[in-house]
């Protein structure tokens, strides 16, 4: 198998995401200038197959957003805080998570399933996933920290078959720059 492929290393300006070689249930953050480890290794219950971080913003702020074997999307903090100051994302944690893992993993926040792909844009804080044939952008995907109930009112969903879009098989989000996402057909 090959140790660097597409999906399993994502870069930002100041921040490295790697899925752990030997364990790809685990993502490793890396400090660029620094070539050392920051922030902590997320552990999750299945193997991560896609990795993507935000461009935006200064290391506190960098989010990282991959998406498991079951074709879930994730959005993780780069930066973490302890359980208790993740407001209420206590009881927010994707399936099958332990309890071991519960309080790692306390601001691990579960965005949307049948992904196909996730990319953030290069010069906002917004955040794309393609999702089984639709298009889904959270224009502010920290909404989820603030106030979870709020949080759908921040996402845009473009349907396939509306206003004669089509997305195809298995699309890809090739770009986002600011507020315009290109998607690249497959098929």
């Amino acid at each position: 198998p090959e140790s660097l492929s597409e999906g399993v290393a994502a870069l930002a300006p100041d921040t490295c995401a790697v899925v752990d070689r030997n364990d790809a249930r685990s993502v490793r953050f890396l400090d660029t200038n620094a070539g050392r480890p920051v922030g902590e290794d997320v552990t999750h219950n299945l193997d991560v197959v896609h990795v993507a971080l935000s461009q935006t913003g200064a290391p506190p702020d960098r989010r990282c957003a991959f998406v498991d074997a079951n074709r879930d999307v994730f959005v993780v903090p780069v930066l973490r805080r302890g359980s208790d100051e993740n407001h209420a994302l206590g009881g927010r944690l994707g399936p099958g998570n332990n309890a071991g893992n519960a309080r790692a993993n306390a601001s691990i926040v579960k965005l949307a399933t049948m992904v196909d792909d996730v990319r953030w844009s290069d010069t906002t804080d917004m955040l794309a996933a393609m999702c089984d044939g639709s298009l889904h952008a959270w224009y502010y995907p920290d909404a989820f920290y603030v106030d979870p109930d709020l949080a759908p009112r921040t996402k845009l969903v473009k349907r396939a078959g509306q206003a004669g879009v089509d997305f195809g098989k298995s699309p890809r989000i090739v770009a986002f720059d600011g507020a315009r996402c290109v998607v690249r057909r497959v098929d």
